[in-house]
């Protein structure tokens, strides 16, 4: 039995965010919230510091040649030397901002990336954006200031077309659902953590160990393999897999060996770029409750799995 509910909140409340009769003076709540809200970009920081990091490395290993030995048009490289250059500018707004808030910016962490080549680079440059497009989408919808809300929701439009663009580049689908899916921001934090040094490093290791591991993709089911699968199977918890598409999301309960979990078939209907993650919660509400996420599928109409891209390890 697959319990499905409307994962709605991620974009009904943008409506509501400008109040009417709001004026100059916002009192204590107000003053609270505006704190909330540079806390909320100074965290955003850490985010486009490390999607620059990545581009500027990306360009770094790899040089217009090696992009059109590699079969690309010497546009993608001059186009991925602008998104760098964009990410830049999202920096500098938001340091503007957090400084002006009295905060300061958030500490920039050495991240490391290991050699690729430049479909390999473009494929993990295809996921992070993607992801965090849905994290500035949720970020949109948390923010109080209006200012603030209109520099994010620029942002996260411009951060679209990349991610729409670097998707035709690697010859995927440029739009695989009509909503996108809202993520929160320290999940998407914690997978860009497996660049820094002294934790999980190098793409295969992000990609294939630290992360649900798609073992056996075919047209009917899928095969997690995670670390936390054995504790989870010696406490005889209720496990789930958790599936996000747009702005809906379906629990499906799966049972474990102690190193793998089995999702049979995969729900109809579901397919376009899908969040893959394992929880003991039923409802799928609870964040704690995830023991390992995000695996990213591309499923296709006929329910070909396309891509597993590993985005964030996700231990508890």
């Amino acid at each position: 039995m697959f319990v499905k509910q409307l994962f709605l909140f991620g974009l009904a409340t943008v409506g509501t965010l400008a109040s009417p009769g709001r004026g100059k003076y916002r009192g204590r709540h107000g003053k609270h919230q505006k704190s909330n809200d540079l806390e909320t970009l100074n965290t955003l920081l850490r985010l486009e510091y490390f999607q620059l990091a990545l581009f500027t490395d990306g360009l770094g290993n790899s040089t217009l040649d090696t992009f059109t030995q590699a079969g690309f048009d010497e546009s993608v490289f001059r186009n991925i030397e602008t998104i760098a250059g964009h990410h830049s500018d999202y920096i500098d707004k938001l340091e503007e901002l957090v400084t002006a808030g009295g905060l300061t910016p958030s500490v920039k962490d050495d991240y490391g990336f290991p050699p690729s080549n430049p479909k390999g680079f473009l494929e993990i440059a295809s996921t992070i954006t993607r992801v965090a497009v849905s994290s500035y989408l949720d970020i949109v919808k948390s923010l109080h200031e209006e200012e603030f809300r209109l520099i994010v929701a620029s942002i996260m439009a411009v951060q679209t077309r990349h991610a729409t663009y670097l998707r035709t580049v690697i010859d995927r689908s440029p739009f695989t659902t009509a909503f996108e899916t809202p993520l929160g921001l320290q999940q998407t934090l914690t997978g860009t953590s497996n660049f820094i040094p002294g934790n999980v490093t190098g793409v295969l290791e992000f990609m294939n160990t630290d992360c649900p591991d798609l073992v056996d993709p075919n047209t009917t089911g899928v095969r997690f393999t995670t670390k936390p699968l054995a504790g989870a199977a010696e406490a005889g918890l209720d496990l789930y897999v958790l599936i996000t598409q747009g702005l809906d999301q379906v629990t499906v309960p799966v049972t474990t060996n102690g190193t793998s979990v089995k999702l049979d078939a995969i729900p109809e209907g579901v397919k376009g770029s899908v969040y893959f993650g394992i929880t003991t919660d039923e409802t799928g509400e609870d964040e704690d409750a995830l023991i390992a996420e995000i695996a990213v599928i591309d499923i296709e109409d006929d329910g070909t799995l396309v891509a597993s891209e590993c985005i964030n390890n996700g231990f508890q």
